[in-house]
């Protein structure tokens, strides 16, 4: 059978017949194979011959692959149709209309036909009219309409049940692929223009045009040729005639009645579109037979021009849009520098002399050899060749020709790429960084935010990077452009890759996080664009892997790893479980008990521990398991050491189920896991281990809404799970951790964390808002993490996290610490296949390990805390009256008490280490809201890492609206994120300057539209400046849910950070 390539639109004219003709009223005229995608629209034209007082009288039918006739399939529905009338039949009707400009008479699913399927026209039962034959695969053949079309030849049919080819044209297998509409469509459907002998009047068509409508190359001198189907009368104005950039135009009109000449009043202008309009108003018919009189539409062609000339500037050829004004043509460009060279061609630039200042035009393109070029860095060539659009690369093509004109010249002045460039505004036009293609760049502070991919034809593939020392996370909200009143993510635009051996650099394996400067050019491949550079130096290159803290003797650990689908038919199943054991061992330091996620079985589970074991005997693990439900083929379980007391290991919720669409299925393909444990000091402890429905198929259009559903009911499963254990235990001390697929924050969908630990969001910011059941809230400890280091997956280079460890609020009070380990998520796939094996990648997801002690130890006396509010900031104060073992402090803070606690300090705030007489400290808050209530918490830090919690104190900030603080200036300009952020109603904006300086500050919106302006060049003194925004635009009118860029410019310094409007 044909592969489905697209639906085909059948649609086929039945004509009024004389009594030559078989004794019908109705016959089929044209059938379509449309290109839109899914094959759409597919549909069948039928042209009524005779006035039909019951249309129910005739049926439909289509004959499959050469299968015989399938009967009939479509009855038409009990109405009257007029002779005359065309008729469509169409698989669906939305596709249908975008490609024809109107709805079709029917829809139904007989219409659901490949281009190498037979049709039958039924009248009681009985074949009246055929095209194809039904026991011949069209495939092939010389009536296949594959992405094309078939239609009856004027006065022809019916045919019976004789399919009679001659009575046919046909546009020939793929001729509309492409094609958006039929009346832009170079070969368009011949819609509605079947004729017979005696059959009354058919409206006037425009039959050809010169240029074709969709030429391109079309000389700018060129006059315009129209052909009308009969002789007709005009009135003027009859046409339209419009050019993209030369406007519009009139003409001088000669010949007629059926073939007109319009010379234009002037040339058009290189490489725009010319747009004709045929108005059906104003042509008329010169026949007698009435009606109809007029055409039935307006008739619209283009084309596209070129002048005469074939020299042009790079920047000429390249355009100012996606695609060059001159693919498929053959162009010269002279005297260019070559700016890098590959094994397969090199890139070449206008010097800067000839710079043509048009920021939206790259002045650098490829040269395509195929072969081992022969000109250096520096030559100054010009090359003549076709121009084409290789997968989105602009570039020569098929053996251009290159002259070296001269050699050593300087190079152009590179392009510096950093934290505003490529914008970190997203937009729905065109990429930033296509004005770049093809050029020379720098940049002077990268990092990588992805390691490098793999693919079976290129094992050490591209990277994720940025223009800029940090690198990019999953934020919240729907990915770009979202939906409407809901929070949107934009992407992260300001990502693209490096293709480190591009140019011949030797290639590498490179982790995220790792910083770099490099020199190359923008390349564009696999839908990505790419630097590729040809200088490259690194640095800050991670150690990985990255182990946490070792415990100390009254610490008590528990971990969580998702092993990514640990299964004993691998081919590298012993390099895995050697791997993991590293990893569990070395990275993690093998948590007194780890919860596993994405085990295949028992089996697999108890040879890690053997592994673990074999590699360490003093590390022995017990496997716990219960892999009940059979809906999924990975599942949880825990190693937990032989020392701690396990009580009993129950699997929750395995037989819930929920019901979407009229379908009942099970809510939990992996049910979570509940151990009931002892701790050293005799406390019972609870852990709940979670592997949550995938965020795959999340935005799908079909899929997606069930997605969304199933993930809510989850979350509301797990929270009535949770609350239940509170209920029964008020002290309980719980652990809630796993795999959630779920971020910290929502992901414009579902708050999958929110709902779990209590804080379930609105319908302002999810599409399902969740039910608050949790109470008292659980503490994820992921926020005691500073944000810069708060993920445990990549996803294409985007860090985030997944995976997380809730506490209940007894059991939080005795929390030391949490840590990720690191090795998995920060470098490549590469490494899953290492040998010999090491830790890192052992899976897809990193590790995390919570600190627990066994009674509440105090290393710091603190005998004050306290927050006041001051000019411009809160300052928080404490005083020590003994301090032991104290590296330092970390300030936390949240807007509510029980909420979420972030470290907002960026470097530990040294302690004495050992001191018996203690001292006092200060830290100032400057990223405060004006009238907004905060919550702090002093963590004291041990020199084994531990984390020893004070507070919280709460502080309602109350200065004026803009507040200047002067006595303690900056080292740089900085623009400081914006507190709070998500936001409602107001947010506070803070910078700082060195020196005194003129400063601007606006906000944009997701298009890069100007929403409002703070400060215009105004001057401000040295120091921190502090700025409110209620949230309204310059028209005063509050601004929707959304994502916002707020953007500084200061003596050349520009920075740029991400707001969050909430609603």
């Amino acid at each position: 059978m044909l592969q489905i390539k697209t639906f085909i639109g059948c649609l086929m004219f039945l004509i009024l017949a004389p009594t030559a003709f078989a004794q019908t009223d109705l016959i089929i005229t044209g059938t379509i194979d449309g290109p839109l995608t899914g094959g759409v629209p597919k549909a069948i034209e039928f042209y009524v011959v005779n006035n039909i007082a019951d249309l129910s009288e005739y049926g439909f039918g289509s004959a499959n692959n050469g299968g015989g006739t399938d009967g009939e399939e479509f009855t038409f529905p009990s109405e009257p149709a007029t002779a005359g009338d065309f008729l469509y039949l169409a698989s669906e009707s939305t596709e249908f209309q975008k490609f024809f400009g109107f709805v079709p008479n029917f829809t139904g699913s007989a219409a659901n036909i490949n281009g190498d399927d037979a049709l039958e026209l039924f009248k009681n039962g009985s074949v009246v009219d055929i095209f194809g034959d039904i026991n011949t695969d069209g495939s092939g053949s010389a009536w296949e309409y594959l992405d094309g079309w078939s239609y009856r030849k004027n006065s022809s049919g019916p045919d019976g049940n004789t399919f009679v080819i001659s009575n046919w044209t046909f546009s020939g297998p793929n001729s509309l692929d492409g094609e958006s509409t039929n009346s832009s469509a170079a070969n368009p459907f011949p819609l509605g223009s079947y004729t017979r002998a005696g059959a009354g009047d058919s409206a006037p068509i425009v039959s050809t045009v010169t240029p074709a409508n969709g030429a391109t190359s079309v000389p700018i001198s060129t006059n315009i040729d129209i052909v009308f189907s009969e002789a007709v009368t005009t009135e003027n104005p009859w046409f339209e005639i419009s050019g993209s950039n030369s406007g519009i135009h009139s003409a001088v009109v000669t010949g007629g009645p059926s073939n007109y000449s319009l010379n234009p009043d002037s040339d058009f202008v290189n490489n725009e579109t010319v747009t004709i309009t045929v108005l059906a108003s104003a042509v008329f018919d010169n026949d007698a037979d009435d009606p109809p009189d007029n055409m039935n539409a307006d008739q619209i062609f283009s084309f596209i021009t070129i002048s005469s000339t074939s020299t042009y500037e790079i920047f000429d050829i390249q355009g100012s849009g996606l695609a060059s004004p001159y693919e498929g043509q053959s162009v010269t460009t002279e005297n260019n520098i070559v700016t890098a060279v590959a094994s397969d061609g090199f890139a070449m630039q206008t010097p800067d002399t000839r710079d043509d200042e048009n920021p939206q035009s790259s002045n650098g393109i490829w040269v395509y050899t195929g072969a081992e070029p022969t000109v250096r860095v520096g030559d100054l060539v010009s090359v003549s060749g076709d121009v084409a659009e290789f997968f989105g690369l602009t570039e020569f093509t098929n053996s251009p020709a290159v002259t070296i004109v001269s050699s050593g010249n300087p190079l152009p002045v590179a392009v510096e790429l950093d934290s505003a460039v490529p914008s970190p505004i997203v937009s729905d036009g065109m990429p930033d960084l296509e004005r770049f293609e093809g050029m020379l760049v720098h940049i002077a502070n990268g990092t990588v935010t992805g390691a490098n991919q793999e693919f079976s034809s290129d094992p050490i593939a591209e990277v994720h990077i940025v223009a800029k020392p940090e690198r990019t996370f999953r934020e919240p909200g729907i990915e770009f452009p979202g939906l409407p009143n809901l929070p949107v993510w934009d992407g992260n635009p300001e990502k693209f890759e490096m293709d480190v051996d591009r140019l011949g650099l030797t290639n590498s394996l490179l982790s995220a996080g790792t910083n770099f400067e490099a020199t190359g050019i923008i390349g564009f491949e696999f839908n990505d664009y790419e630097l590729w550079p040809n200088s490259l130096s690194l640095s800050n290159i991670p150690d990985l892997p990255i182990a946490v803290r070792d415990k100390i003797s009254d610490e008590f650990t528990i971990g969580s790893l998702n092993v990514e689908r640990l299964f004993s038919n691998e081919d590298i199943y012993t390099d895995r479980l050697s791997k993991l054991s590293q990893y569990i061992r070395i990275a993690m330091k093998s948590p007194d008990i780890l919860a596993i996620q994405e085990v295949g079985g028992l089996s697999e589970l108890n040879a890690l521990a053997a592994k673990i074991l074999a590699d360490v005997p003093a590390v022995q693990y017990a496997s716990y398991f219960v892999g009940s439900n059979a809906a999924s083929d990975i599942f949880l379980g825990y190693l937990v050491k032989n020392d701690v007391p396990v009580d009993d290991v129950t699997e929750l919720g395995g037989s819930e189920t929920y019901t979407f669409g009229g379908q009942t299925s099970l809510l939990h393909d992996r049910p979570p896991l509940k151990l009931n444990a002892t701790l050293p000091n005799g406390d019972p402890i609870t852990v709940l281990n979670l592997h949550l429905r995938s965020l795959n198929n999340i935005d799908d259009a079909s899929e997606g809404p069930r997605v969304q559903f199933k993930r809510d009911k989850a979350a509301t499963s797990v929270s009535n799970m949770v609350q239940s254990m509170q209920i029964s235990d008020p002290d309980i001390n719980l652990i809630v951790l796993g795999d959630f697929n779920a971020f910290e924050f929502t992901d414009g969908y579902v708050d999958v964390l929110g709902q779990i630990s209590g804080e379930p969001s609105d319908n302002s910011q999810v599409l399902i808002p969740g039910t608050d059941i949790v109470n008292p809230n659980l503490i994820n400890q992921v926020y005691s993490v500073p944000a810069e280091k708060r993920y445990s997956y990549n996803f294409a280079g985007d860090s985030q996290v997944l995976d997380h460890i809730l506490t209940s609020q007894n059991l939080n009070s005795f929390v030391s610490g949490f840590e990720f380990a690191r090795g998995n998520a920060d470098v490549s796939e590469n490494f899953r296949y290492d040998s010999p094996a090491t830790a890192l990648y052992s899976s897809d997801h990193d590790g995390m390990v919570l600190f627990i002690r066994e009674q509440q130890a105090i290393p710091v006396e603190v005998v004050s805390f306290t927050a006041a509010s001051q000019s411009g900031s809160i300052q928080l104060q404490w005083e020590t009256a003994t301090e032991s073992e104290n590296a330092g402090f970390d300030i936390y803070r949240s807007s509510t008490e029980n909420g979420g606690y972030n470290r907002i300090n960026n470097e530990l705030i040294p302690g004495q280490g050992n001191s018996g007489t203690g001292s006092t400290y200060t830290y100032n808050d400057f990223d405060v809201e004006f009238s907004e209530s905060y919550f702090y918490k002093l963590a004291d830090v041990s020199l084994a890492g531990q984390l020893f919690f004070h507070g919280p104190v709460n502080e309602t900030f109350l200065p004026s609206n803009v507040d200047e603080e002067f006595s303690i200036l900056p080292e740089k300009i900085t623009l400081e994120q914006n507190y709070p952020n998500p936001f409602n109603p107001e947010t506070t904006i803070s910078f700082g300057l060195p020196k005194p300086a003129n400063v601007t500050l606006k906000i944009y919106n997701l298009l890069g539209k100007e929403v409002k302006s703070l400060l215009e060049n105004k001057f401000h003194p040295a120091g921190y400046v502090h700025y409110k925004w209620d949230g309204r635009d310059n028209q005063n009118q509050l601004v929707n849910t959304g994502l916002f860029y707020l953007r500084l410019e200061s003596n050349g310094f520009v920075a740029t950070r991400k707001m969050l409007v909430l609603r």
